[in-house]
C-alpha cells in the first residue's frame, strides 16, 4: 500500500479515530491490512501520508514487530529514496499508525496503469536508486520484506522512493508466507514461497522483478495470478521466467534482472550496491 495519492478521487474520513495532532484526513489508499490518509499535521503545518492499521487484524506479537519496524526504519529513512517516516504511534482506539512523507507523484504501480511501460532509461535509473536504498537499508540489519511497483513513491521532486519497510512481516508469521500476505507474492522469491526466512537475496530478487514489470508492463508472472495463487506459485518455483516482449530492452540489462531473479540466491547480485552500480 502506498503513501501517495493513487489517483481515485479521494475522500472524506468522517467521524474517525484520528491520532492526535493530525486533521483533515482524506482517504486516499485502503489495503487489505491499513489504510493510507493524506493528513495535516497541525504541529508542523505540513501535509503528511498517514497510514493507520486495522489493529483487529493484527496479535500482540504483530504488534510488537510493527513497533519494531518503526523504530528501525527511522534508521534509514534520512536516504534520500526512502520514504521519510515522521512519527508513530497508537490511536486511542487501539489502531497502530505511522505518519510519513506525502509523496505527491503517486506509486510507480499507478504510473504503469496510467501510462504503460516506463522508458528503459528511466527504469535503469530507478533501479540504481532503489538499489542504493536498498543496500542502506541493509547495511543497517533491515529487510523491506515487499518490494513491488506499489511501494515505490514518486516524490514530489520526482525522485523514486521505497515505501513500507518492514510492513509486510506485520502480517507475515515467522517469515512464512501466509494467505493474508497473498497478494505479494507475484514479486515474492521462490524461497520466501517455500517458507524460508527472508534475506537481503530476498529483496533483490523483489526488485528485480519490479524493474521486469516496469519494463514489461506486468509482472514477469502475471498470467499465472490471473488464474489463481496456485499455479502462480508453480511457476515461480519452476523459476520460467518469461522474455521481456518489447523491443529496446538491451540484453545485458534484461539478463541482470533475470540474474536478479535467479531460482539460487547465490546466482544473484552478491549485494543491492552491486546490483546498483550495474
Amino acid at each position: 500500500m502506498s503513501v501517495a495519492d493513487n489517483g481515485a478521487r479521494a475522500q472524506p474520513t468522517g467521524a474517525y479515530d484520528a491520532p492526535e495532532g493530525y486533521e483533515d484526513l482524506v482517504r486516499i489508499d485502503q489495503g487489505g491490512f491499513a489504510t493510507v490518509y493524506r493528513a495535516h499535521d497541525t504541529r508542523f503545518d505540513r501535509t503528511v501520508a498517514l497510514k493507520v492499521l486495522r489493529a483487529d487484524s493484527l496479535n500482540d506479537r504483530q504488534l510488537r514487530r510493527f513497533r519494531a519496524e518503526c523504530l528501525a526504519t527511522g534508521r534509514v529513512s534520512s536516504h534520500p529514496n526512502i520514504v521519510t517516516v515522521y512519527d508513530a504511534g497508537t490511536t486511542l482506539g487501539h489502531r497502530p499508525w505511522l505518519a510519513m512523507e506525502y509523496c505527491s507523484g503517486g506509486s510507480l504501480a499507478n504510473r504503469l496503469a496510467a501510462q504503460g511501460p516506463l522508458p528503459v532509461a528511466e527504469v535503469i535509473s530507478i533501479g540504481a536508486r532503489l538499489g542504493s536504498a536498498l543496500h542502506a537499508a541493509h547495511e543497517a540489519g533491515i529487510l523491506h520484506r515487499d518490494v513491488k511497483p506499489h511501494n515505490v513513491l514518486l516524490t514530489s521532486y520526482g525522485e523514486p522512493a521505497l515505501a513500507d519497510f518492514g510492513i509486510a512481516s506485520v502480517v507475515i508469521e515467522d517469515d512464512t508466507v501466509t494467505e493474508t500476505a497473498a497478494y505479494t507474492v507475484v514479486h515474492a522469491a521462490p524461497e520466501i514461497l517455500e517458507g524460508k526466512a527472508g534475506t537481503p537475496a530476498a529483496d533483490i530478487y523483489s526488485l528485480g522483478s519490479t524493474l521486469y514489470t516496469l519494463l514489461a508492463g506486468q509482472a514477469p508472472f502475471a498470467k499465472e495470478a490471473s488464474t489463481g495463487l496456485a499455479p502462480l506459485v508453480t511457476r515461480i518455483l519452476r523459476n520460467d521466467l518469461p522474455p521481456i516482449a518489447r523491443p529496446g530492452v538491451p540484453p545485458e540489462l534484461e539478463q541482470l534482472l533475470r540474474s536478479c531473479m535467479a531460482a539460487d540466491p547465490q546466482r544473484r547480485p552478491p549485494s543491492a550496491a552491486g546490483l546498483g552500480d550495474a
